[in-house]
């Protein structure tokens, strides 16, 4: 016999393998060079973009706070001497009333002259105002109502004594002082006062300016400080944002806010986000000379989509300020994404090249495969059709026609299948009939059913019992079928199947259960249900197995019945009645011996001799 070979096959398959995979990899080791060498360019790329990015937020943080305390430093000095200039004014005004009228008035009223006009005279947004005291810290004018603060506008006692000092050591000068005034149980205002003095000799008295404002960032707010800060900007999206250290809102994404409401109040949608951006701000700004934090957070242009960012936090002890700036790092990706493309574009065309080599190649390959496959479809042919034929039916492939050594052992092979597939349909065939017969001669009724409660399989008896046959049965709920009732309260009975699948275990009804057959007939049964397992352990339906039991249920009732009369009939009796066993002891008594012995009761149970004749043992025959 002509030894098979598959040495065609062999050919072939590896053939077309190694050209395609000598393909692939060529073009994979080519890919995989460029976007290496793709991602470490983009990786300094990045590198370099935040570090530029860092130093540019922190210049333009460090650039904010120098302009913030300039803006204090010459507020505070235009306050100074504003201040000053109007002490010199109040004490122009006051020196030329004395010498226009000291020679008509007497001086109590030039006193009061000075007093009603200096009263009345604010500046700064009625912040300003002029006071006088003598020398002895007696009050002379103080102003009697201020805008907006009214509870603020009087001298302290500390600041005063410490004027008067000045103006006793000096002259005049200028003293300022911050003070914290409470305004609940629970909050106070921190109150910067300004305030410059000088000693008017002819009437004995210090004369004086006064400013007071709520604190120096009150100043940088009306002074627009605020509102220049928001709006610096630097390269595509940076902006500066300012947060005082309890977590309030000044100025951020380009607004200014109140300062009455905590940021994340400000921005509402993103609470708990926002408070962790905060804390890390804070961190920050505590470190001497600031920190960056990273975090992601919302466009100016697109304030619906979040990019990461990072940021430099400066704090601003004196103010309770936290400035920080940001910049979104997402920006250089627009840069990668044009390294990408292009990228792409040379592998597209290192792709399309190795592609144009491995067409040709197989071309010339498959040309030469060509002339041998024809040689090969005879087998194949006969091989499919041996195959079909053997699918459709239970005859085996004849080996004698197949030349080749690989189909003929996949041909053995399927042969062996068919044989086991028919071995193995009989002996199910088997099985079924077999059960099928245990079940018929098993004198309960029996009932299986799927997990959904679905009868699958029922036997005679329970077919005689239902008043259904197993052809109209099947693929019905239990309920359906199996009727049962309790027959006292003649309420439906709980399904068994549902008890089984929830319980997992076995069950038996309760007594008094009645099966109502489907043409009415009434059986007192004793039934139990348990769960069909597979060798995992998997529920896959249960058997429920019955027995009518109303014959004996029927006896048992007599029963019951004649020993109640019995009981009955035993009671009546007018004489004393006692029964005892062998061993002299009392099984039952009638109510004359109750009445007759109650000093004695209970009788049942006791010697004759003992509950009777009170002794200890029987009487001697």
């Amino acid at each position: 016999m002509k030894r098979k070979v598959s040495f065609l096959n062999l050919i072939s398959f590896w053939g077309v393998i190694f050209l395609v995979g000598l393909a692939i990899l060529l073009i994979a080791v080519d890919v995989a060079d460029s976007y290496f060498e793709f991602k470490s360019r983009a990786k300094r790329i990045r590198a370099d973009f935040i570090e530029q990015q860092k130093q540019i937020t922190r210049r333009e943080v460090l650039r904010t706070v120098d302009f913030i305390r300039r803006s204090q430093e010459s507020l505070l000095s235009q306050v100074k001497q504003k201040v000053k200039n109007k002490a010199n004014e109040a004490y122009a005004i006051v020196s030329n009333i004395v010498r226009r009228y000291k020679a008509s008035r007497n001086q109590q009223e030039i006193r009061n002259m000075i007093v009603e006009i200096l009263k009345t005279i604010r500046f700064e947004n009625e912040r300003g105002y002029f006071f006088i005291v003598d020398m002895k810290g007696k009050p002379v004018l103080f102003p009697d109502k201020m805008k907006g603060e009214k509870p603020y506008a009087r001298i302290p006692t500390t600041i005063l004594k410490r004027l008067i000092e000045i103006a006793k050591t000096s002259g005049e000068g200028l003293f300022e002082h911050s003070i914290e005034v409470p305004v609940s149980d629970s909050s106070s205002l921190k109150l910067s006062y300004f305030s410059y003095v000088r000693v008017f000799e002819p009437l004995n008295w210090i004369i004086g300016a006064g400013y007071w404002c709520r604190d120096l960032e009150e100043l940088l707010r009306e002074h627009g400080v605020l509102k220049t800060i928001s709006g610096l900007r630097f390269g595509k999206e940076g902006y500066i944002f300012v947060n005082r250290f309890n977590g309030d809102a000044l100025v951020s994404n380009g607004k200014v806010f109140s300062g009455t409401k905590k940021l994340w109040e400000e921005f509402s949608e993103l609470p708990q986000k926002t408070k962790n951006v905060f804390d890390m701000e804070y961190q920050a700004a505590m470190k001497p000379g600031g920190d960056y934090i990273h975090y992601s957070w919302q466009k100016l242009t697109d304030a619906t989509k979040e990019s990461p960012k990072v940021s430099f936090i400066y704090g601003i002890p004196e103010l309770e300020w936290i400035v920080g700036a940001g910049v979104y790092l997402d920006d250089v990706e627009e840069s990668i994404a044009l390294l990408r493309a292009n990228l792409n574009r040379q592998i597209r065309t290192r792709i399309l090249h190795s592609i144009t080599i491995v067409v040709i190649t197989m071309s010339i390959f498959l040309v030469l495969l060509g002339q041998v496959t024809r040689r090969l479809k005879k087998d194949v042919s006969l091989f499919n059709f041996l195959l079909r034929k053997a699918a459709f039916s239970d005859e085996l492939i004849d080996l004698t026609g197949i030349r080749f050594r690989e189909f003929k052992e996949m041909a053995r092979n399927a042969n062996k299948m068919l044989e086991d597939k028919k071995r193995t349909r009989q002996e199910l065939k088997n099985e079924k009939e077999q059960l099928f017969v245990t079940l018929r001669s098993i004198g309960d009724g029996v009932i299986t059913t799927d997990t959904s409660g679905e009868i699958e399989l029922m036997n005679n008896i329970a077919e005689k019992l239902t008043g259904w046959s197993f052809e109209e049965a099947k693929g019905k709920q239990l309920r359906e079928v199996f009727h049962i009732v309790n027959e006292e309260t003649r309420e439906e009975v709980t399904n068994p199947v549902e008890r089984v699948l929830r319980e997992g275990h076995i069950i038996g009804l309760g007594n008094h259960t009645v099966l109502i057959s489907r043409d009415g007939i009434e059986y007192n049964i004793a039934d139990s249900a348990a769960p069909i397992k597979d060798p995992e352990g998997k529920v896959l339906g249960v058997v429920i197995v019955f027995r009518d039991v109303t014959e004996i249920y029927e006896k048992e009732k007599r029963i019951r019945q004649n020993k109640q009369f019995l009981e009955s009939l035993f009671s009546s009796v007018q004489d004393g009645i006692s029964v005892l066993d062998t061993e002299l002891n009392i099984l039952m008594v009638n109510d004359v011996m109750r009445e007759w012995y109650k000093e004695n009761l209970p009788l049942e149970g006791g010697k004759c001799y003992k509950k009777y004749h009170n002794k200890e043992k029987p009487c001697s025959p």
